[in-house]
């Protein structure tokens, strides 16, 4: 009896499980998007844990899970985290969640609402708007929105530097755009100039060139990521940019003030999170979560580096009075305070053996009364626990198993009692178990490991497993304690995540960041051994015509094959890796001699020429190449990519299906370009320009209500250069206003004369470029109309989503006047950019766009499908017309039907026409 007392109550030491429940607590998750590291994920949980403990009425009980995912926001990668939490956490149980940060908030609603039981919610940390919206418009959301102290930061900033021009730095992730849109508006607001150094435009080296230019101060307000993917944790950036600069660092948010950053007007977080915190015990006290406004108010503190102050030779005296000072000297009163708090520790450690007999006595008074009760709930709790619980002997027989364990190997736990490993597992996985548990036994320290172990079913399970030497009351040995958990659907999982962020999810060849990896190990190893790398750039040519004609699905099925051939014809210490698009690039390591990187290369043309069959397609593909040599043509990686990539060109200017070799004299990509503007502006003046016309269909109707106009360039030598290349070129150059203007009025003269001679088309839809769009705008497209007596309801034109949500005053007063001649706008391929519901509604659109790459995946990826249905709801509900783009199938058209889109074009219905050939076919 007295073995079996030791054995339980060392068991309930372990897994710190209460012998004694007086009331049933409330099961609180806080879900936080970033990683334990994250600098302000130990601020939010403390002072939630603190809030919650100190002013709740009830019992509660808070767990927290942590997504990682602050730089992994997609969808599918929030997916999996999702299947990850609930192998962990049943979901279900819990009264209220608490969410922290956008992405916490988009996994609750998007993937994990149907597993919740209508469980309440409170976010935190949330700076976009519209998912608030979103959220609270379907009920049983609440919480704080999290706003920059965008004016206060700028009000701030002209005290201290209002001669200087504010230098922001920001990446691409979408909590970046929407704190620097804040940043941008307050720099308007007061008329400070700010210059904003992108991330996703900029290098780290590039970055670091562009801080030694000048000394102006700095707002680092997110830098995780730059252009070529390279990832950073807020420290190590810190410590990059401060070791590039001398300018002053500033922030708003709380984390590296301290650190390298002067201060600045700051979020503050602890009062933010508190007060998320209280609408979570409104929650939990009973009242409704819908009865809760959501507080759009975001408190701010200033928060300054004294030190650096008095280094950058900055006045303290101008700062607020509320300011929160670090590396401050203390005060007198702080001193006396630690004196007190000396004290006090002394005198605590004074009475605290005193307490401490007391506290013995009664508990020896109290022990025997206690003890049976103690024994039947321990054995209760390690029953209810899902983990696999057991305790050995020192000869290795059992002498305790919970439910878990007998379920596990297939027994009851009576029938367990005394057993032996032998009697359990093969021979082999005994010895191993047996090895294990005597390192732990004579070594006397616990072990954590992971064993794969047969279960009663003969599967193969893999268990994190933790085994602790058992003590008896004189110190000895007298067995083992374990604690196991079945990781197996976990560790798939975990694998499947980390091969998610390193591959390319089509082709499944490493993605930029694996081949930046191994390539700069491949580039170590070949400096070291004096020896040499080949880096191959391979790119289908002509891959768009495949996507055009034969869709993107026939597209995606010749990438996986054109990956394979590489693949195949390379050895195992090479590296093939997709960057995107048709673009791959194999590392060819230890090079001997760069004939036999030709050869290598003439291989792999040959290999992806031979004919793939595809769907009952039979195509025949080529590609082009081109090569640079480490070291003779680079050191590093990114030079040595352009260089290969500039090869590349060459390649292909030279009429591709061919290998270059990076030759720098011939590096003529400034005067190809050169050579295309002088080229567009003599087509300009000889006319060589041409409209056709793309039908735009009503559900069950065979002839075409409207058409949208394409411009075309038939190039007398290159054939057709597609809108791609020369739109662009266009607007880089100034030309794109009289092209425009050109484009516009010859479509209208082919309207007019498509209705007199019959066929009478409602509208004309004109696409209007963003460099169009100055002060005479309006008056030109008046002019233009007026002198062809063109009706300007006949009229639409579509423009792009950026340039819709623009808030330049210039656009919307031009757009103002357009719309009341009654021309109508249209945005065109909706759903790529970002935009803002409430700024939709206001704006003068009557018709959407839905962009062509979401309707090729309408049939094939749920997220295509989704994005789809979420526009024609929403046009429907803003009484906008919706028209898809891109319909290449009738299964295609039948699903946009089913959604309740009405308006559709693609090569399924018809090609784009010229003017006469679109009359002939269609006029009555």
């Amino acid at each position: 009896m007295q073995i079996k007392a030791i054995i339980l109550a060392a068991t309930l030491w372990l897994l710190t499980a209460p012998a004694k429940v007086q009331a049933e607590p409330a099961q609180v998750l806080l879900l936080l998007s970033y990683d334990p590291m994250f600098p302000t994920s130990h601020l939010i949980v403390d002072t939630v844990r603190h809030t919650l403990e100190s002013e709740s009425q009830q019992p509660l009980q808070l767990h927290v899970e942590f997504l990682y995912s602050k730089h992994n926001n997609n969808a599918e990668y929030l997916a999996k985290a999702l299947e990850l939490l609930k192998m962990r956490r049943p979901l279900a149980h819990y009264d209220l969640i608490i969410t922290a940060d956008d992405n916490a908030l988009r996994l609750v609603h998007y993937h994990a609402r149907p597993h919740l039981n209508n469980t309440p919610v409170v976010f935190l940390g949330v700076n976009d708007a519209n998912l608030i919206r979103l959220v609270r418009g379907n009920g049983g959301y609440t919480g704080q929105f999290e706003g920059l102290p965008g004016a206060e930061f700028m009000a701030w900033y002209r005290t201290f530097f209002a001669e200087q021009t504010l230098r922001v730095i920001a990446d691409g992730r979408p909590t970046s755009l929407a704190d620097l849109e804040q940043i941008k508006a307050a720099s308007r607001g007061v008329g400070q100039p700010i210059n904003i150094l992108s991330l996703t435009k900029l290098s780290w080296s590039e970055l670091a060139q562009q801080l030694d230019a000048n000394t102006d101060p700095v707002l680092l307000l997110s830098s995780y990521r730059d252009r070529l993917g390279e990832n950073k944790t807020f420290p190590g950036a810190l410590r990059f940019i401060s070791h590039t600069t001398a300018a002053p660092l500033l922030h708003v948010y709380r984390h590296g003030i301290g650190r390298g950053i002067i201060g600045g007007i700051v979020v503050d977080h602890r009062q933010h999170v508190r007060l998320a915190a209280r609408q979570a015990l409104q929650v939990l006290a009973g009242q409704r979560i819908n009865d809760i406004d959501v507080n759009w108010s975001t408190p701010a503190v200033p928060l300054a580096d004294k030190a650096l102050f008095a280094q950058y030779g900055l006045s303290a005296q101008l700062m607020p009075e509320d300011t929160l000072w670090l590396n401050d000297e203390p005060s007198a009163w702080l001193q006396l305070h630690q004196l007190l708090l000396f004290a006090a520790a002394a005198m605590l450690l004074f009475i605290a053996p005193l307490f401490w007999l007391w506290l013995k006595w009664q508990q020896s008074r109290l022990r025997d009364q206690q003890h049976r009760r103690q024994l039947q709930s321990l054995q209760q709790a390690l029953d209810a626990v899902p983990d696999i619980v057991f305790i050995k002997d020192s000869a290795g027989h059992y002498r305790f198993c919970n439910a878990a364990t007998a379920q596990f190997l297939g027994q009851t736990a009576e029938q367990l009692e005394g057993v032996n490993d032998r009697e359990l597992f093969t021979a082999e996985q005994t010895a191993e178990i047996q090895h294990v548990d005597r390192s732990v036994i004579d070594g006397q320290q616990r072990r954590t490991l992971d064993e794969w172990i047969q279960d009663s079913s003969s599967r193969l399970a893999l268990l994190q497993t933790t085994k602790t030497p058992l003590l008896d009351e004189s110190g000895a040995v007298a067995g083992l304690i374990g604690v196991a958990r079945d990781i197996t659907e976990l560790r798939k999982t975990q694998q499947s995540l980390e091969h998610m962020a390193h591959h390319d999810g089509l082709t499944g060849l490493p993605n930029r960041t694996l081949l930046y990896q191994r390539l700069t190990y491949a580039l170590q190893m070949a400096q070291r051994n004096s020896e040499q790398i080949a880096v191959v750039y391979v790119d289908l040519d002509r891959f768009k015509d495949i996507n055009d004609t034969l869709g993107h699905a026939i597209g995606d099925l010749l990438l996986r094959d054109v990956a394979q051939r590489l693949h195949s014809n390379v050895r195992d210490s090479d590296i093939c890796s997709r960057l995107g698009g048709d673009e791959f690039v194999v590392i060819l390591t230890q090079v001997d001699d760069p004939q036999h990187v030709s050869d290598k290369c003439q291989q792999l043309l040959q290999a992806l020429a031979q004919p793939y069959s595809l769907q009952g397609h039979l195509l025949s593909v080529n590609a082009s190449i081109g090569v640079s040599i480490f070291p003779r043509h680079g050191e590093h990686i990114d030079e040595l990519l352009r260089h290969a990539d500039s090869a590349l060109s060459q390649a292909k200017s030279q009429g591709r299906n061919r290998c270059c070799m990076y030759d720098a004299s011939s590096d003529d990509g400034q005067s190809k370009r050169a050579n295309l503007e002088q080229d567009l502006r003599q087509a300009i003046q000889q006319q060589q320009l041409t409209l056709v016309y793309q039908p735009q269909f009503h559900v069950g109707e065979s002839a075409p209500r409207r058409v949208e106009a394409l411009l075309r360039w038939p190039h007398p030598v290159h054939g057709h250069i597609t809108p791609n290349e020369f739109i662009p070129l266009a607007e880089a150059t100034g030309l794109m206003a009289d092209i425009g203007l050109w484009a516009l009025e010859n479509a209208c003269l082919h309207f007019l004369h498509w209705r007199r001679n019959g066929l009478e088309l409602e509208k004309l839809a004109v696409n209007v470029s963003a460099i169009q769009i100055d002060g005479h705008f309006a008056r030109r497209i008046q002019q233009i109309l007026q002198s062809l007596q063109f009706d300007p309801h006949w009229l639409e034109l579509e423009v792009t989503e950026s340039l819709m949500m623009s808030s330049t005053t210039e656009v919307a007063r031009q757009i103002e006047v357009l719309q009341a001649m009654g021309v109508e706008f249209a945005i065109d391929d909706f759903g790529t950019g970002y935009s803002s519901l409430s700024k939709i509604k206001a704006m003068p659109v009557k018709a959407l766009k839905i962009d062509q790459s979401f309707v090729a995946g309408i049939n094939s990826d749920p997220n295509d499908y989704e994005i789809v249905r979420a526009i024609i709801l929403m046009a429907s509900s803003l009484n906008m017309l919706v028209i898809a783009e891109g319909v290449e199938t009738a299964d295609q058209a039948e699903a946009l039907q089913r959604l309740g889109c009405e308006w559709m074009q693609g090569y399924f219905f018809s090609h784009p026409l010229d003017s006469d050939t679109l009359f002939n076919q269609y006029r009555r």
